[in-house]
Order: C-alpha cells, then sequence, then structure tokens
C-alpha cells in the first residue's frame, strides 16, 4: 500500500507541479486544469486502492484454514 501512495504522491507531485507553472504564467490554462488533474489522479488513486484491498482480501480468503477444513 506504501507504494501505491508513494507512485501517486510522484505522479500528482509532477503533474501539479507543471500545470501550476503553465498557470502561473499564463499560457492560457487556468485553476480548473489544475482541479481536473486533482480529481483524475485521485480517481487513479481510489481505483489502486480498492484494486489492492479486494487482492488481499481475496488472498486471505483462499489461505483461510476455516475455509479449507469445511473442504471448499
Amino acid at each position: 500500500m506504501d507504494n501505491i501512495i508513494q507512485q501517486f504522491e510522484e505522479n500528482i507531485s509532477i503533474e501539479l507541479e507543471k500545470i501550476l507553472k503553465e498557470v502561473l504564467l499564463d499560457s492560457g490554462r487556468d485553476i480548473s486544469e489544475v482541479i481536473n488533474l486533482i480529481k483524475s489522479n485521485l480517481d487513479e488513486l481510489g481505483r489502486k486502492l480498492s484494486k489492492w484491498v479486494i487482492e488481499i482480501v481475496d488472498e486471505t480468503i483462499k489461505e483461510s484454514t476455516k475455509r479449507k477444513k469445511n473442504g471448499r
């Protein structure tokens, strides 16, 4: 999970810095692009975290001794 958060931090930092520089330099971009960038990055983080949770739960169920005792 730390890896997912670290990747998110790196990605959002790079992209946000790039867009903020362009906005500050008045290259025709506006704050709505910053908002959209943050939203899309948070959406991606949510997808990755959801996938990670589902994988952990799936593995836990597969390795469950109670499940193995019942022959499932």
